[in-house]
């Protein structure tokens, strides 16, 4: 299915010049109900330890902490669906923008030619591994950008309609269809 998917955002891409794929209203929301499932677990930990040894509790004031992270990574997970985020690719290079106060407002805009290449890219992190769609970019690129450009690269939010793979597969073949035709 998810080559289906690949296939059919780049023949939309071939036949209009513009594919626009939206924050995933499933995967967000199924993100936020484990974050809260999880916080569940540290929540009924700490009220059994505070029960126990009473508010001088370590155990118990480490799980509430747990508890907010979790209640935080939640918040967090839903904000792309929330806002309304939106990836939109076209002949001119990609745009991120969401909603703000009731109009569209684009957040991150990148060309091209502003790019090397596009991968997903994998990193271990204390036992977990996370992935992100990750751009490199061109010596000097990157003006329309959040944040810190100065390591080469940006990585794409998460929350999006696709994987991360079939998004990465996605852009790197735009971008080296459209670098060909240069």
């Amino acid at each position: 299915m998810a080559r289906a998917d690949v296939q059919r955002h780049w023949d939309e891409f071939h036949r209009t010049g513009m594919v626009t794929v939206a924050a995933s209203p499933v995967r967000c929301v199924l993100m936020m109900l484990g974050s809260l499932v999880l916080a569940l677990f540290p929540a009924v930990m700490a009220a059994d330890s505070f029960q126990e040894h009473g508010a001088a509790s370590l155990k118990g004031w480490g799980c509430v902490l747990a508890t907010l992270f979790f209640l935080a990574t939640a918040v967090l997970v839903v904000r792309p669906l929330v806002r309304g985020s939106r990836l939109t690719l076209s002949r001119h290079g990609l745009a991120i923008s969401a909603r703000r106060r009731g109009e569209r407002a684009r957040e991150t805009g990148l060309r091209w030619e502003e790019m090397t290449h596009v991968e997903r890219f994998s990193s271990p992190a204390g036992g977990s591994s996370s992935t992100d769609v990750r751009i490199h970019l061109a010596p000097g690129a990157g003006q329309n950008v959040q944040g810190d450009v100065s390591r080469g690269y940006v990585n794409l939010p998460d929350g999006f309609a696709m994987s991360k793979r079939d998004l990465a597969e996605l852009l790197e073949a735009i971008r080296a269809y459209l670098a060909a035709q240069r």
